[in-house]
Formats: structure tokens, sequence, C-alpha cells
């Protein structure tokens, strides 16, 4: 994958890291001119602990790598030259050995949402989310806010509360259905990503309609 389109996969705005959104929404231009960015793999369909970074040539220069190893130094192929000159590029921030497996599977799934097209996925991301907020609230659900929400509001996770139901409650119908969701605070999160269908949707919905919630 060329690295400048792994920076298509980054919304981030100036000195803010937007990790929630990578491989969902495309970047803005401001986002574009980040100095700094950073992107963890799970994020992006990857395996976790993994990711990648982007610094802008100013900025690299300031940046220490935390952990320094002899992958990380102008010289690693001098093992016994204790010279701590770094790397110019962002190849100080690898301290030496990387794990091939890891490196493939996040080439695999970056690959993946490139195909696909984030233009793509954020569509059909929102348009499951919307789908699912209007049926919840159809049924009696209270949505989390904002809600009514705008495109520009919106994004992939749809939380809400079921009155006369505590979140255990409506996570324990949703898991005897096979159906994965998170419980935060006293509400349930649903996410649906771009692999979601809508009849998928709509038997979630199907789940959660008033009578089939056990008190």
């Amino acid at each position: 994958m060329d690295p400048r389109e792994a920076r298509n996969l980054i919304p981030l705005t100036e000195h803010y890291i937007h990790m929630n959104h990578a491989g969902v929404s495309p970047m803005s231009e401001r986002g574009r001119a980040a100095i700094e960015q950073l992107v963890e793999g799970k994020w992006l369909m990857g395996p976790p602990g993994i990711g990648f970074a982007y610094f802008s040539p100013e900025l690299l220069e300031r940046v220490w790598p935390p952990v320094v190893g002899s992958g990380s130094v102008a010289g690693h192929e001098r093992y016994f030259d204790y010279d701590l000159t770094l790397r110019p590029t962002a190849r100080r921030f690898e301290e030496w050995v990387v794990s091939l497996l890891d490196t493939a599977a996040f080439g695999a799934a970056l690959d993946l949402l490139l195909e696909v097209g984030v233009d793509v996925i954020e569509d059909r991301v929102l348009n499951l989310a919307e789908r699912l907020a209007k049926g919840l609230a159809e049924r009696g659900h209270k949505i989390i806010e904002p809600w009514p929400r705008s495109r520009a509001e919106a994004s992939g996770i749809v939380s809400f509360r079921k009155p006369g139901a505590s979140a255990q409650e409506v996570l324990r119908d949703l898991n005897a259905a096979h159906i994965v969701a998170r419980i935060h605070r006293d509400f349930v999160r649903l996410s649906p990503h771009f692999y979601n269908t809508y009849e998928e949707v709509e038997r979630v919905l199907e789940v959660l309609a008033p009578e089939t919630v056990s008190g």
C-alpha cells in the first residue's frame, strides 16, 4: 500500500488524535495538514498492538522516540558503534524487528479499506446507524443525545436506554440472539460497521421490540 494512501484513512484535525473515526470518515483538508497523525490498527480492522504514524518533516526532527533501539539509529548495522544519531525518517521509531505477521495482517486490512473506499464506508456506516437509531426511537427507546441528529453530528455509534429495563437486561437479550453490544454506565451501545447488513439491523430491532425485552 502506498503510504500516501494510508494518510487518507486518518481523519484528524491539527494536534488532535481522532482515532475512533479512522477508516470510517475521509480526512478533511484541515486534517491533511496535521503535523502529527497516529492511528491504532484495531480501528482499521487490523490486529491489536500495531498501527502507523505520520510526522511532518519539521516535527520529525524535534521528536525523540520514547524507546531507542538499534533500529532507531542511523548506524543500525554497526552494533558496537554506540552513536545515538537517529535515522532521519520515521524509521527512528522502529526499535528493531517488527512483527511480520501483524504487519501482513494490518496491510491486508488497509488494502481492503482502500479497495472499498472510505467515502463508501462512511456512507454505509452512517446509513446503518441512522436506520438503527430511528428504529429504536420508534420503539420507545431513549437515544443518547444529540437526538435527532444531523448527518454532521452522526457516527457509527448508537447508544440508548430502554425504559423499564436495565442495560444488563437489554444486553442479555441481545447476547442471547448472538448480537454484539456493550454497556457503558447505564446505556447500551451498538456500533454497526460497513460489513453489517440492513437485515442484521432489522434483526436487532426485532430483538429490541418492547414486548421482547425481558424485565
